[in-house]
């Protein structure tokens, strides 16, 4: 396949038949041929071992390869030597004749005989003649034997050139990530400062507010703010980008929320579980928000003031490829003509718009308390492709 590819060469053993077969033209009363038991498709009709020579040399390459083979003949009237060296397997010919789809054998080993290297002579009735036959015969055994090294050397530096040059694309794809890492982390870390400001001053306005009305919506403004702040916060300090773990901003948004919310904190008997789950941010804020808006709700309105038995159940998991939040208290439960559709407070057209983006389901029950079912898919879409809350 070498004359159809540019700027390729053959194989070792391809050059070497190629250069018998010139030798054989050009050399008078001699031939050249590397040949093998396990001849390619293609050479199947050229290859092989033809005579009792070629096999009696195979056998004694495989007890000893280093020893070379030879013995006069009468071919035509004519004296003959056929001298016979191994062709060595070598490391860097193993995974082109083991992995090649028309490889007769897929088991070699480096150090296996594969073929056999023949020269043939014919030897003149004068000492001078022989001697010069023999002399040939070596000249042109180490003029074969010296271009297949070359060769095998031109592929080792051919492959540590390939290797030098995928170092290098991996250090540069390295660095690159490296520098994103850098970024994206300065970027949440802006971000969630920008979110803080936002909240300190809803917070600062809602001190100087003296309507207890508005005051309550500012202070549920700040909370919705912090709770998105908490998101970059948490990703600002990961080593992972792309997941958020649940269970840390779980514990940091509920503390933050009995402390804001309960006039009792020590009251409230809270049950809070994430199992482990991970979100990306495109979930994990619409997530936060129905949180921070179910969790405040209840704190607001779920018991009476003094009561003890205080029992607030936070829950989030994964089932198969849905997540599950379960959110429930043990109050004294919305009104029975409680319609959430059609209700149209902002923290409950909030939660159903939530939910809405997350491409998710609601129910809720109204037995011993209150409680809150929602589930949406895994790896939910991203919210600003369907409308409503982008929370980028």
């Amino acid at each position: 396949e070498y004359e159809h590819t540019p700027n390729s060469i053959p194989l070792p053993a391809t050059l070497s038949m190629l250069l018998g077969e010139k030798i054989s033209e050009i050399s008078e009363g001699g031939s050249t041929r590397l040949y093998s038991p396990y001849p390619f498709p293609w050479r199947v009709k050229t290859g092989g071992l033809r005579d009792d020579f070629g096999r009696l040399a195979w056998i004694q390459f495989q007890k000893d390869s280093g020893k070379p083979y030879y013995r006069f003949e009468k071919q035509n009237g004519q004296k003959v030597l056929r001298y016979a060296t191994a062709d060595l397997m070598r490391p860097s010919c193993i995974e082109c004749h083991n992995s090649h789809p028309d490889t007769p054998r897929d088991d070699w080993k480096v150090g296996d005989v594969r073929g056999i290297l023949e020269i043939s002579r014919t030897v003149r009735t004068s000492v001078g003649g022989s001697m010069s036959s023999v002399r040939a015969v070596i000249i042109t055994t180490a003029l074969i034997l010296g271009c297949i090294v070359l060769l095998v050397g031109i592929i080792v530096f051919r492959l540590k050139s390939a290797t030098l040059k995928l170092q290098k694309r991996k250090d540069e794809m390295a660095e690159v990530l490296h520098e994103r890492g850098i970024l994206l982390r300065e970027i949440h870390h802006r971000v969630k400062n920008n979110l803080q400001v936002v909240s300190t001053l809803l917070g600062l306005q809602s001190d100087t507010v003296k309507d207890e009305d508005t005051k309550r919506k500012l202070k549920d403004a700040e909370e919705r703010v912090r709770s998105m702040s908490m998101i970059h916060q948490q990703l600002y300090e990961s080593n992972d980008f792309g997941k958020i773990d649940c269970h840390d901003y779980l514990e940091t948004l509920t503390h933050n929320l009995l402390i804001t919310y309960s006039e009792s904190p020590g009251n409230v008997q809270l049950d809070l579980n994430s199992h482990g789950v991970t979100l990306d941010i495109n979930t994990a804020i619409p997530c936060a928000l129905i949180i921070n808006e179910l969790v405040s709700n209840c704190l607001k309105y779920a018991w009476n003031k003094d009561e003890m038995d205080q029992k607030l159940k936070v829950h989030l998991s994964q089932i198969d490829d849905h997540i599950e939040l379960v959110v429930s208290d043990n109050g004294k439960g919305f009104p029975e003509d409680f319609n959430i559709e059609t209700c149209t407070s902002l923290g409950m057209v909030l939660i159903n718009s939530l939910v809405g983006q997350l491409e998710g389901t609601l129910e809720r029950k109204n037995e011993g308390g209150t409680e809150f079912r929602i589930r949406f898919p895994y790896l939910a879409k991203s919210p600003s492709k369907k409308g409503g809350l982008d929370p980028e």
